[in-house]
């Protein structure tokens, strides 16, 4: 539009040689016009300024990301064509502004011959009604461009407010992204993976980040023939990691009694433990499972002689044997490690290990450590206390996580122990059938002397007291907020129908509820009203359907249901003896609320008993 004016004004336009007072007001007023555009543009800056703030402020509402990009499509093709109309407009200008120059010098010239200029002829029309006319088509056109920008910048903005901040500030972000375990599990919906998959700018910032990719952790894959991630990805980490210490797991797989692929043999664990051995300088934080396997080469061979370990802070290695002396000597020139080396007894916190230890020497390391926060250890406990060399009972105000696998008789640990700040207690038994069972009212007496409150309560492989459990759970109540029973054994078959009704809540429950009094005794309430995470591990026994009920109410829950009355995660192995039958209600409820709810977790075992007759 505004260069259809142009055009039909200098159609009508011409140069007369002999006003040249014209010619003076017309580069007046152009001069006047440049003086007003430069004051506009700083007036326009400032509101240009103040509005892209105010958009930034509002840029976090959620959007429609689908109808934003369509905007941002229709804003830059109008963009373009406004841009067009303003570079066209602005050439007319400068004709114009040419056009005075020239009309100026031949009247200030008059002897110069009027030839030169009988190329340009421009018809007669007022010169500063025009030029008002153009300029005010170019500021239409200049306001309409600004507009266009500023509503495709607030489009970008609302579409991903994050991609204005700095770049190191947003690798820092990155960084916070990362799984809180030391060692980072590969997951394609979580950092680092996650990252590289939003757009491009997250890509090369994640690319560019070393410290994302400076901490892996390793296992077997599902065929057993190989490990997960693949080698070449791990060397691909290695490389983004440039010159951050690393820290990596790598864990093999317990033997499995079937083979998937007997075409394939497995990959030797040693051939991961090669890719690391270049970088041992870089190690922070190291664990190696072996597995209880025979490992003829562990990949730690390969290390140089004169290896060092500068940066090495933590270092778990699993192993059933060690039979080579050089392997020997690379561990101990691993363990003279000068961080390794600074870490006191004292200032341990986390304890870990695995092979069997006396209860006495147990004892004594954890009273070692008066800072002690974490213990994992497999105890071996006598069947009694000699009267002539007594165990003092342990004292520790520090500790909050106790695992321990016992072999032996369990009760005599918890007599020898007080524990006022534990949280978290997890029980597995390897005891004899000639042994006594676990004692859930002893375990009592030592969380009552301990005066703690426990949040997490896991047991395997212990035959218990229906009752008792009932006892204990009740004890436990306010608090809890992870429970875990397992028996691979045999069905266990403690958790029956009171626990379960227990545990089911009474304003939601299922139509094999039935309110017991007598069982519920003095207790108010819903048994563990807290309880977010729960795993039954063949240790169901009860009526078919009363588990379903249970889960109905804990996994569905209510709109009258406070905070964390509802599971947040739930696993169930039912035993069925033989018997396809037992449970047909509870898996067919299951299955609905797993429907209604994903996340819940179930499946049947079926045990095979082998006939004892059989050679």
């Amino acid at each position: 539009m505004a260069q259809q004016l142009l055009q039909e004004s200098f159609s009508t336009l011409t140069v007369t040689p002999h006003d040249p007072d014209e010619a003076r007001r017309l580069q007046d007023l152009i001069n006047c016009l440049d003086s007003e555009i430069d004051q506009a543009n700083v007036v326009l800056r400032e509101l240009l300024k103040r509005r892209s703030n105010l958009l930034a402020e509002a840029s976090y509402i959620p959007c429609d990301r689908d109808k934003i990009l369509r905007e941002m499509r229709n804003y830059e093709s109008e963009l373009a064509n406004k841009q067009t109309e303003i570079a066209n407009t602005e050439a007319e200008l400068a004709r114009l502004d040419e056009s005075a120059q020239i009309c100026f010098h031949h009247q200030s010239n008059p002897a110069d011959s009027p030839s030169e200029y009988a190329s340009l002829y421009y018809p007669p029309h007022p010169h500063s009604h025009e030029v008002e006319r153009c300029q005010l088509a170019l500021d239409q056109l200049m306001q309409d461009h600004n507009r266009i920008q500023q509503q495709l910048d607030h489009s970008r903005k609302q579409l991903s407010p994050i991609l204005r901040l700095p770049s190191e500030l947003l690798q820092h972000i990155f960084t916070l992204c990362l799984p809180s375990q030391k060692f980072v599990p590969l997951y394609q919906q979580s950092a680092p993976l996650l990252l590289t998959s939003v757009n491009r700018l997250f890509r090369e910032r994640a690319l560019a980040t070393p410290h994302l990719w400076a901490s892996l952790s390793i296992h077997r894959n599902s065929s057993g023939t190989g490990f997960y991630p693949h080698p070449n990805l791990i060397q691909l980490f290695i490389r983004r990691s440039v010159s951050v210490p690393l820290s990596w797991s790598l864990e093999d797989a317990k033997p499995s009694l079937t083979v998937v692929d007997t075409n394939r043999p497995p990959m030797p664990v040693s051939q991961i433990v090669e890719l690391y051995v270049p970088h041992a300088e870089r190690w922070k934080h190291v664990r190696i499972d072996y597995g209880s396997g025979w490992v003829p080469n562990t990949g730690l061979d390969c290390l140089p002689a004169n290896s060092k370990f500068p940066l090495l802070e933590t270092l778990s290695i699993k192993r059933g044997y060690w039979l080579d002396n050089r392997e020997i000597s690379i561990l101990s020139r691993m363990l003279t490690s000068s961080r390794l080396h600074g870490v006191s007894w004292y200032s341990q916190k986390p304890f870990s290990i695995n092979h069997l230890v006396p209860v006495r020497e147990a004892l004594n390391i954890i009273s070692r450590c008066e800072k002690l926060e974490e213990v994992e250890m497999n105890i071996l406990l006598p069947s009694k206390i000699d009267e002539e060399s007594p165990i003092e009972v342990l004292r520790h105000d520090t500790l909050q996580a106790f695992k321990v696998e016992a072999a032996g008789d369990p009760n005599i640990l918890f007599g020898l122990i007080t524990f006022p700040n534990l949280k978290r207690l997890e029980i597995t038994l390897t005891q004899g059938p000639r042994l006594p069972p676990m004692s859930l009212p002893l375990l009592r007496q030592f969380l009552d002397r301990s005066s703690c409150a426990l949040e997490k309560f896991s047991m395997e492989e212990a035959q218990l007291n229906s009752d008792d459990l009932l006892n204990f759970l009740m004890y436990l109540s306010p608090s809890l907020l992870d429970l875990s029973f397992q028996h691979e054994r045999s069905n266990a078959g403690y958790i029956n129908d009171s626990i379960l009704r227990m545990l089911t809540h009474p304003d939601i429950h299922g139509p094999n509820y039935v309110e017991d009094p007598s069982i519920r005794g003095s207790f108010d309430g819903l048994l563990c009203p807290k309880l977010r995470y729960l795993r039954l591990w063949g240790v169901v026994g009860s009526t078919d359907g009363v588990l379903a009920d249970m889960l109905e109410s804990r996994w569905i829950g209510c709109r009258n249901c406070r905070p964390g009355q509802v599971l947040e995660s739930a696993f169930v192995v039912l035993d069925d003896d033989m018997d396809q039958n037992r449970h047909q209600e509870d898996f067919r409820r299951m299955h609905e609320l797993k429907a209604r709810r994903p996340g819940l977790c179930f499946q049947r075992l079926v045990r095979v008993v082998m006939d004892e007759r059989a050679t």
